[in-house]
């Protein structure tokens, strides 16, 4: 990535070099100075990379097409494989990335930078040296220091001097006037820190070469514009050329980074050409066009996305959004999983090692396993089936199943997900009764839901309330471990939560929407509802309790993921703070936050609530960088609709 990071430097540095052309063009036709134009466009090359860093959602962004393993097509690796055999050899091969030249760019920024800092201590100790040689003397009535062979120049910064070579005593007085002139217009326009400041751009980015060039054209065009003040003072057009060209002639040396009238050969003929060529009589018109030009280059420069590359593991919720399609987890996204739910698979690599995952209807893992791949195994379904067995094909739906093979070792990863689980029909007691309303899912479907979603529950039941006529609110469930679902028309879980049902609870609908306020009746609309009794969990049951929604289709709808053709994706988001207890004291984790995305991409702040936290350190952190998240936005139909959806954040400590 820095390699990427540094060709995005240049190329702001360039579009900058060009707008500084055309500014220096529209301010020598307008008659002003033209050192900001490229003092300007040396400031914009430096922070403007850093303003992309620091406020990152405030530019667009490009992917940097860091090289993946090659990968065969999943139709074609199962065809290469003998029938019942398992791959044994690797699929993928190690390409070169831009990141294995992160180290060596950075060990040489580092280098580059200090060397660039010591020639600019030697070169300030050089200068401390000479001035001791030096002598003041009053020169026309003017006290300079004199030395035998530097100058004419300004030397120092504070304060600045103006240093004459002894071979200017031999100079009429009107050439010498002429000098003195030009310098101490270089320290009356404070030009030494100018030029300073420049020299100082060097030292924090050497590499750039924009801002190499960007630094000798300031040079000039100060130079240009010390000249442009002398003769509109002097007014002796003439005389001033002749002393460049005499000054030109004895090339004294000069302290480094010094504004000097002795400047390279190719300075001086443009400085002679500017101050010989009169302006255009259309210049205001060239002027116009030219300020145009740099506008349109600035634009460009600051609207040039910044390169973005792949989220480490640590920060995988955004390798979700962003490497993986609607309906499908991406090559990236299960690498990062592979690794972190089974490490010792990739450290002890076997033949035909294979890794299962199952993801439920929100893309969360809700199974996994590892093993070896076997002989019986009918295709990428019939390994999931057989490790993961929970999830199994006669029991479930699966919208998608692939493989894919990764670098360096020969461990397989296979998934499938539970996305467009199709409505359970209900069960009949022995009566031949509906164990249920019809209207709902299965009550097994709903146990399994339930020791899914909450398995705590069931591992330390509460205690079964008293049995009897002591009070009647015991029949109702009051004091018994109670989930909640919240269900959409295709029997889709879109929000969940467990508790206790309490006296104040109204029937089911009341234990669902205090428990699940998100999805409240007010403003929702529920087509059924019901309770099961599960006794699973060893002491006291646990009742569960769901509801179906049915949303009314308006113009200010909020529609969950399911329920949309294209759900919002996340593009990008700010620097993630982790709360610094938290980390020193090595506490992570994944907090869930719910929001409404509105139809910008934006989060709204009044539905951002955090409703799964390994810590509560986390939520205002994770909130935060919901609500500066950018996304895109949800369509229905064809429109952008607000969608609500259920974000993963992950705060990891970097082992």
């Amino acid at each position: 990535m820095i390699a990427a990071w540094m060709l995005y430097c240049i190329g702001i540095g360039l579009a900058l070099t060009l707008a500084a052309y055309a500014a220096e063009r529209a301010l020598y036709l307008a008659g002003r100075p033209t050192r900001w134009a490229w003092s300007g466009a040396l400031i914009g090359t430096l922070f403007l990379p850093i303003a992309a860093t620091v406020r990152p959602q405030a530019f667009r962004v490009i992917p940097v097409p860091l090289a993946e393993p090659t990968r065969a097509p999943a139709a074609a690796a199962a065809a290469a494989l003998p029938q019942g055999t398992a791959p044994s050899t690797p699929v993928s091969g190690r390409a070169l990335r831009l990141s294995d030249f992160d180290g060596v760019l950075r060990w040489g920024w580092g280098l580059s930078s200090v060397a660039a800092l010591l020639v600019l201590a030697a070169a300030a100790a050089r200068l401390v040296a000479l001035r001791r040689r030096w002598r003041t003397a009053l020169v026309d009535g003017r006290s300079v220091l004199l030395a035998d062979d530097v100058g004419p120049a300004v030397a120092g910064l504070w304060p600045p001097r103006v240093v004459i070579p002894a071979w200017a005593l031999n100079l009429t007085q009107t050439q010498r006037r002429l000098m003195l002139a030009h310098e101490d217009e270089h320290v009356r326009a404070r030009d030494p820190w100018l030029l300073a400041a420049g020299t100082a751009a060097l030292v924090l980015a050497p590499w750039n070469l924009a801002l190499w060039w960007l630094s000798q054209r300031l040079r000039l065009a100060v130079e240009m514009d010390c000249d442009a003040r002398v003769l509109a003072r002097e007014g002796d057009a003439p005389a001033y050329g002749e002393l460049l060209l005499r000054v030109g002639q004895r090339r004294a040396r000069l302290p480094l980074g010094a504004p000097a009238l002795s400047e390279p050969a190719s300075f001086l003929g443009r400085r002679i050409r500017r101050m010989v060529t009169a302006l255009p009589r259309w210049r205001w018109a060239g002027a116009t066009a030219a300020s145009m030009l740099a506008a349109a280059a600035i634009l460009a420069a600051c609207e040039a996305p910044r390169p973005v590359g792949p989220q480490a593991p640590s920060d995988r919720s955004a390798v979700v959004e962003t490497e993986r399609g609607p309906y499908s987890p991406g090559a990236s996204y299960l690498r990062v999983l592979a690794h972190e739910y089974h490490p010792a698979v990739f450290a002890h690599p076997l033949p035909g090692a294979a890794i299962a995952f199952v993801f439920d209807a929100q893309d969360s893992v809700v199974g996994h396993a590892a093993g070896v791949r076997e002989a019986r195994d009918d295709g990428c379904l019939g390994v999931v089936d057989r490790l993961v067995p929970a999830f199994q094909t006669r029991k479930w739906s699966s919208s998608g199943c692939a493989a894919g093979a990764y670098q360096d070792t020969t461990v397989v990863v296979y998934w499938k997900s539970l996305r467009n689980l199709p409505a359970r029909k209900p069960e009949r007691d022995p009566t031949g009764a509906p164990a249920v309303d019809p209207s709902a899912l299965s009550v097994s479907y709903l146990r399994v839901l339930a020791h899914e979603y909450h398995p705590e529950v069931f591992a330390h039941p509460l205690p079964a309330p008293a049995v009897g006529a002591l009070d009647p609110r015991d029949r109702l469930g009051v004091g018994h471990a109670a989930i909640a679902f919240v269900l959409d028309k295709g029997g889709r879980v879109v929000g969940h939560a467990a508790g206790v049902r309490e006296a104040g609870d109204d029937g089911c609908l009341g234990v669902v929407d205090r428990l699940v306020p998100a999805f409240r009746a007010s403003k929702w609309h529920s087509s059924g509802c019901a309770d099961a009794a599960d006794k699973g969990g060893g002491g006291g049951g646990a009742v569960i309790y769901w509801k179906l929604l049915e949303q009314v289709q308006g113009a200010d709808d909020v529609l969950n993921e399911s329920m949309v053709d294209e759900p919002p994706v996340f593009l990008s988001g700010p620097p993630l703070v982790y709360p610094n207890l938290l980390r020193q004291a090595g506490i992570q984790g994944r907090v869930m936050v719910r929001a409404i995305i509105d139809t910008t991409g934006r989060a709204e702040r009044a539905s951002v609530q955090v409703i799964e936290s390994p810590h509560p350190g986390f939520n205002q952190s994770a909130k935060n960088f919901v609500l500066e998240a950018q996304f895109r936005h949800g369509r229905f139909r064809g429109r952008p609709v607000r969608v609500l959806i259920e974000f993963p954040v992950e705060f990891r400590t970097r082992g």
